[in-house]
């Protein structure tokens, strides 16, 4: 136990200058964010809390190793009041001071002492700076910095109002009693935008959340080895776990590379992932790598058995509550999946299947990714890299397999033709099917087939967003 206080002193007294911390998702400026703290290159835990200026104000971090601390910092330094519970489940609690427990207490003490303080912190005083404040409109600035301008009742904020958080969000709808209260849209700095009922300022509706199994191998042991699918699906995972790819958790995404591929992992991995996901949200699996009419071949496809077939794939995400859901496959042959796909559904099943890529786009003429899968019913997207008959390419030139390249080069916005920031699965596949045809000078078709519940078609299904760098956030009416 000994060390491990050593340790926790040596990471936040002695050496938290060295200390680097990578944002996974939320604000880890001025708000509510989550992420993982390294030292010398090395994930030292994963942090989930309130920041102030960059650094850590109240939260708790999860040790690799074992262990945790939940409570007060300052500058990244554990300061204030705090519970460290050690790998071996041994307690310290109380009042904190560079680091050092400085005054020791009981657990239950500590917490009640936090969520006193944080009322306190979370108390708003209003300043009115024009008009009414009391009982009509008015403008005003809290303690916080969060700038209103709206109705008011009672000197609370009631009925339709802006508000423009300190943090950059943004929200404009109905309030009630100082709190979000009916229909309204809260535009967050990271590029998603809530819209719909809120209740007490909480979203009342199910959010979108997205699970991905992202597969790439190039090392077979017994077939011929690949150049570039494993940087393919690096890249693309890299994607999704990026701002303009959502900053999808990393717990939601799965990356199985060479080894890792067999075939009862890839198996094992999308029922865990895709089971993991309800009624609103949206399932990937993409692969990269050799394929055989009908079937993926994993890592440990020995010439006859172990493969990764369509229907096993269908069945998978056919198991899963999600709403959306989406295969992109570079494989060749991988366009043997469509008809698999059209027997099943001539065999009376429904297989709903969307694609996604989520992004931040704060332009206020940009329509709202996540509503547009609100208003779209059940579909099907599967986009792949070549006919039934044809075999997928990779090229030196783009060091990367040919379509995948084109396919994460369109939903970063190359393919948004009418310029809306929305990019639908018919515009995906228009930019993927030009630039493939004439890179590899007609050799190489992919293919796009699918289903919708929707009068418009599948093709009009949003599969991603994109930003210009230059975008602001919305302006509130004045």
């Amino acid at each position: 136990m000994r060390n491990l206080i050593f340790i926790f002193l040596y990471l936040f007294f002695i050496v938290p200058i060295q200390a680097q911390f990578k944002c996974l998702s939320g604000d880890c400026n001025n708000g509510l964010g989550k992420g993982t703290y390294i030292i010398s290159g090395q994930e030292i835990g994963l942090f989930e809390g309130s920041f102030k200026d960059g650094n850590f104000e109240k939260g708790k971090l999860i040790f690799a190793k074992g262990g945790s601390y939940e409570g007060e910092w300052k500058n990244n330094i554990v300061e204030g009041y705090g519970i460290r519970q050690m790998a071996d489940g041994t307690i310290q609690a109380g009042r904190w001071e560079k680091g050092r427990l400085s005054e020791p207490m009981t657990a239950q003490k500590v917490l009640s002492l936090l969520q006193t303080r944080s009322a306190a912190a979370n108390k708003e005083t209003i300043n009115c700076e024009q008009g009414d404040c009391k009982n009509g409109y008015g403008k005003s600035v809290d303690n916080k910095g969060n700038r209103y301008a709206g109705d008011f009742k009672e000197g609370m904020y009631s009925g339709y109002g802006e508000m423009r958080f300190a943090n950059r969000d943004f929200y404009k709808g109905l309030w009630k009693e100082g709190k979000f209260s009916g229909k309204g849209s809260m535009f967050m700095s990271n590029g998603h935008t809530r819209t719909g009922e809120w209740i007490a300022g909480q979203f009342s509706e199910n959010p979108m959340e997205i699970f991905a199994l992202v597969v790439g191998i190039a090392d077979y042991n017994h077939y011929q080895k690949l150049s570039y699918t494993t940087t393919d699906a690096k890249e693309f995972y890299k994607h999704l776990r990026s701002a303009s790819g959502g900053f999808i958790p990393k717990e939601n995404v799965e990356l199985l590379i060479n080894e890792e591929a067999t075939s009862l992992n890839v198996k094992n991995k999308m029922a865990d992932l895709f089971l993991m996901a309800d009624s609103n949200d949206l399932i990937i699996f993409y692969f990269a790598g050799h394929g055989l009419d009908g079937a993926f071949l994993p890592v440990d496809y020995d010439g006859s058995g172990n493969i990764v077939d369509h229907v096993s794939v269908i069945n998978a995400m056919n198991d899963s509550d999600a709403k959306f859901k989406l295969i992109l496959a570079d494989a060749c042959h991988s366009g043997s999946l469509g008809v698999k796909y059209e027997e099943f559904k001539n065999n009376g099943n429904q297989f709903p299947l969307a694609s996604v890529r989520s992004g931040k786009s704060i332009r206020e003429q940009a329509k709202d990714f996540y509503k547009s899968f609100a208003n779209t019913k059940k579909g099907l997207a599967i986009i792949t890299s070549s006919a039934p008959d044809e075999i997928s390419l990779e090229a030196n030139k783009l060091k990367q397999g040919v379509f995948s390249y084109f396919v994460i080069e369109a939903l970063k916005g190359a393919a948004d033709i009418n310029k809306d920031y929305i990019i639908t699965a018919q515009e995906l596949f228009d930019h993927v099917s030009k630039k493939v045809d004439k890179f590899t000078y007609g050799f190489q078709t992919p293919n796009f087939i699918g289903f919708s519940e929707d009068a418009g078609g599948y093709g009009n299904i949003p599969v991603g967003i994109y930003y210009p760098q230059e975008s602001v956030m919305p302006e509130g009416k004045n």
